[in-house]
């Protein structure tokens, strides 16, 4: 029996709840395998706000019931027979209830989200980075070192027992086999997409409302996290006092509370409003000193927007010449220079890089693990 893990379906949808999001919604629609099992958490997160939201656009009771979530999980995957158990939620009920469940059943887990049952690692796994082993000085705040013990333990089985490991980019497979001695050694790529973001209607009203024209403003989605290099932006932003610089995102904390006069920080915007700012800017920054793949520049791609990207090599790989680098170690550049840039079509990027495509690989692992 093959037991896929949904715990992400209870989560706030980020980066890898959106990937096996997307990736799950394509293999549904073509799955013509043998029966899976779909398994939920019993209960909800104690803030479940978010959750729902990327189930089905309909739903608005923030604090709708769990079996309410279950029907609306089995309303979206038919093909599957949706299993909800257990007292608790998040990483707790993977590790104490899906673990257990898996191994009553004598099944195979499909874990998409880069996290499995420690004692029941056995069956798929996508692991979408190792930034614990390679960049440890991305986790210096306080009780990361459990989380870095946690990845160490867990992934030092699921390279010696999942059947089959896939990722996301050659850049994450090349980092993995210079770590580790995977079982399964034929390790297969099924990368990120962008198609979820022809979905969004763009919301011109942001423009108006964050008092911005039309192509005078770089944007970026900002984070504080170290690998999203957000000080590069802000110190090219005192550097060239005559650009504007538009951020949104999450609270940038104390360190950013004096933000130049030229950067706006718009706070969180609507997935409308993140894909008008993307398209009317200047040239959608991108700055990040590490990643696994790298969705935003996509979607800003998808939008038409010019993008700015670091040049490190999962970038290069991904990104081509379809975008302008940077050095994400100088920030004393000149953007406006370097968006005149001539680059390949945006559809080179496009057209590679797809979530149908990825889809079927991860069907193809799911069906040799039958």
């Amino acid at each position: 029996m093959l037991v896929i893990n949904g715990n992400f379906l209870t989560e706030p949808l980020m980066g890898v709840q959106r990937y096996a999001f997307e990736i799950l919604k394509r293999v549904h629609e073509d799955w013509d395998g043998e029966e899976l099992v779909l398994a939920v958490p019993g209960i909800l997160p104690a803030d479940s706000s978010v959750t729902g939201l990327h189930l089905s656009g309909n739903l608005t009771d923030a604090k709708m019931a769990a079996d309410r979530v279950e029907a609306v999980i089995a309303s979206m995957f038919p093909k599957f027979r949706v299993e909800r158990f257990g007292d608790c939620n998040g990483k707790r009920w993977e590790q104490f209830e899906l673990g257990p469940f898996l191994r009553k059943h004598r099944a195979k887990g499909i874990h998409l989200c880069n996290t499995v049952p420690v004692l029941h690692p056995e069956g798929l796994v996508v692991v979408h980075d190792i930034s614990f082993k390679t960049h440890p000085e991305f986790f210096t705040q306080k009780g990361d070192w459990h989380e870095i013990l946690f990845r160490r333990l867990m992934y030092s089985r699921v390279f010696k027992k999942a059947e089959q490991v896939l990722t996301i980019s050659q850049a994450a497979k090349d980092e993995i086999l210079s770590c580790y001695r995977p079982k399964c050694s034929d390790i297969r790529i099924a990368g990120d997409g962008w198609e979820h973001f022809k979905e969004i209607k763009e919301d011109e009203s942001a423009l108006e409302k964050f008092g911005l024209a039309s192509g005078s403003y770089y944007y970026c989605l900002a984070s504080l996290a170290k690998n999203k290099n957000l000080h590069w932006i802000i110190d090219n932003a005192r550097k060239y006092p005559e650009n504007r610089y538009c951020l949104s995102g999450r609270p940038l904390g104390e360190n950013f509370e004096n933000l130049p006069a030229n950067v706006i920080f718009t706070g969180f915007v609507t997935d409308g409003e993140a894909a008008c700012l993307m398209r009317h800017s200047k040239a959608f920054l991108f700055p990040s000193t590490y990643e696994g793949f790298g969705i935003p520049p996509m979607e800003a791609l998808s939008r038409g927007a010019k993008v700015i990207l670091s040049d490190i090599p999962v970038l290069r790989e991904i990104y081509g010449q379809s975008v302008v680098y940077c050095n994400p170690k100088d920030s004393d550049v000149n953007l406006n220079q370097l968006s005149e840039q001539n680059v390949r079509p945006a559809s080179e990027v496009l057209d590679a890089h797809t979530w149908e495509q990825s889809a079927k690989v991860v069907a193809d692992a799911m069906k040799q693990l039958s």
